[in-house]
């Protein structure tokens, strides 16, 4: 399943700069982007935590990979 972002809501709090998107399946989603200034493997380290986590019966949120939506037009 291919999940798009169509909207910015807002920047979240943390040292991550993840942001608030609604996305096109019609819910909202916490991202997390490739160029992440804590470094180069969190998003790594957040799939495989979260993929562990699930496998040992832990309720964690559901991670999925979001591709950015098209470019907003300019003025």
């Amino acid at each position: 399943m291919s999940i798009q972002a169509v909207q910015h809501m807002r920047r979240m709090r943390g040292g991550a700069q993840s942001h608030l998107m609604r996305c096109s399946d019609g819910h909202y989603y916490v991202v997390k982007f490739q160029n992440n200034p804590q470094h180069i493997r969190v998003l790594v380290n957040d799939w495989l935590g979260t993929r562990v986590a699930e496998m040992i019966g832990l309720p964690v949120s559901v991670a999925v990979i979001v591709s950015p939506g098209p470019p907003a037009p300019e003025p």
